[in-house]
């Protein structure tokens, strides 16, 4: 369960994961054409250390960035996210 996060298209809810304090989150839901590898629980989030932080989930270690990326999602939800290799 490590490694980038598989290929393909993803859409986020537009809602934050809830997290008592984290609020930077927002869960991926992969499309039904993508080929997961027995992976999931993706989500967008902040990660100020790069080197343990993420599994795999597209993270950002500027909290403003990740926020702003964030509130993208939240105004256009269901808005395909294409990882590409």
């Amino acid at each position: 369960d490590e490694g980038p996060i598989p290929t393909g298209d993803y859409t986020s809810s537009g809602a934050p994961a809830h997290r008592p304090t984290n609020t930077t989150r927002r869960n991926l839901t992969p499309s039904a054409d993508n080929e997961m590898y027995g992976r999931g629980n993706f989500q967008t989030h902040y990660c100020p250390d790069t080197d343990d932080c993420s599994e795999g989930c597209p993270s950002q270690p500027d909290w403003q960035t990740i926020q702003d990326f964030n509130e993208l999602m939240d105004e256009y939800p269901d808005t395909p996210i294409t990882v590409v290799p």
